[in-house]
Formats: C-alpha cells, sequence, structure tokens
C-alpha cells in the first residue's frame, strides 16, 4: 500500500478468486489486483486484475508518483508452466498506470536466467521509481537495484547492494523526498545466524551496518 498526497491509498494484493474454489494448500492460479480508497477509506474504485497470465502471481509491490502515475512490480511463474519443471525462473513482472489512461502492457521488469523474487519499490518526490529485489544469480540470493526516472526511462544496469556468503532475502525500501534511499534485508549466514543489514544513499554509496537480532 502507499497514500498519495491527496490522501488517498493505493493498495495491491494477491488474490485466487477467480479458482472459484479457493484451496490454500494449492492456490492454482493467483493473480495480482489493485484498489484506490478515498482518505475516509471508503473504495473509490473496484478491484482491478493487473497480472493476466496463468500461474501464480505473488508479493506485489506499489510506488506512487507525485502527479498519481502508479507503478505495480510482482514476482511471476508464467513462464513455468502448469508443472513449474521446465527450467524457466521466477520473474519480476511489472506494470504502469497513468491518471486518466489507465493501466499499460505487462512487461518483464528485469530478464535473466535465475529467479527474481520479492520486489519492493518506493518512489521520491523527483519521480523517480527505486526497486529492489532478490535475486539468485549467485545461487545462494543477493538484493539487487534498479531505478525508473522520469527523464531517462529504465536504467539499462542492475546493481547489486548486498555482498555477503549467506542468504539475502525480504528486503525494505523507503525513498526520502530529496532521493536518499533507506534499505533494510534479512542475511541468513548460517542455522544460527540471522542478521539485518542496512543500506544509506544511492544504490550502493555506503557500506553495509549489521545489527544482531
Amino acid at each position: 500500500m502507499q497514500v498519495d498526497a491527496a490522501g488517498r491509498a493505493h493498495l495491491v494484493w494477491q488474490d485466487n478468486i477467480i479458482n472459484f474454489i479457493p484451496n490454500v494448500d494449492d492456490p492454482g492460479n493467483v493473480e495480482i489486483y489493485y484498489c484506490r480508497l478515498s482518505p475516509e477509506g471508503a473504495p473509490e474504485t473496484a478491484p482491478l486484475r493487473v497480472s493476466t497470465a496463468i500461474g501464480r502471481s505473488q508479493r506485489p509491490t506499489i510506488a506512487v508518483e507525485p502527479d498519481g502515475t502508479f507503478h505495480v512490480f510482482w514476482c511471476d511463474n508464467r513462464d513455468r508452466g502448469s508443472g513449474g519443471t521446465n527450467g524457466f525462473p521466477i520473474a519480476i513482472w511489472y506494470r504502469r498506470s497513468l491518471p486518466g489512461l489507465g493501466f499499460g502492457h505487462e512487461k518483464r521488469f528485469v530478464y535473466a536466467p535465475n529467479d527474481r523474487l520479492n520486489p519492493m519499490a518506493a518512489v521520491d518526490a523527483r519521480g523517480t521509481i527505486n526497486v529492489v529485489w532478490e535475486d539468485y544469480a549467485g545461487g545462494n540470493g543477493d538484493i539487487y537495484y534498479r531505478q525508473i526516472t522520469p527523464s531517462g526511462g529504465w536504467d539499462p544496469f542492475t546493481t547489486r547492494l548486498s555482498a555477503t556468503s549467506g542468504a539475502s532475502q525480504a528486503p525494505a525500501l523507503l525513498a526520502e523526498a530529496d532521493g536518499t534511499l533507506h534499505l533494510l534485508w534479512s542475511d541468513l549466514l548460517s542455522a544460527d545466524d540471522l542478521n539485518v543489514y542496512y543500506r544509506r544513499g544511492q544504490a550502493g554509496a555506503t557500506t553495509p551496518v549489521t545489527l544482531r537480532v
């Protein structure tokens, strides 16, 4: 969820409602939905389906620009097929909605032969969309970053933000008005050594600080 300058809440979630008979053990086809609430909490839009492929679209995040444009990111196994064993990775997908025009086409956010999970997005006052996620290019999981700027569009490169020997997972991201980013994630160095890491800056400008939990 994110709240815009007018106090309206923009919600995204995953739902298997189109299966008609939900099953918690096997959710089957799962899709991403969107809804907007008034400052008083009343629905202003009916639930709108964002993802449109057969498979499991999960763990959505949303970033709302100052002008009302919003961006939805989620992880998706649509390329794996119904059995999930064809070797294709879980990917991050993306869709943008423009004020008065609605949603554009779905796009794959990053192309790679490895899984990418748990995207988290944040927007600053300049309209820069900052996105972090879990990336398994190295096998054990690292946190990566990419941005979309109003003037330059999508950054053609991704930036690795974690560099530990453990599994870096579950990123959380906050963007200040001036573009300063605050990033937290969990890092499992061993079975009994779970840490929380923090970075502050612009896509890797500082050294992580470890906080024991």
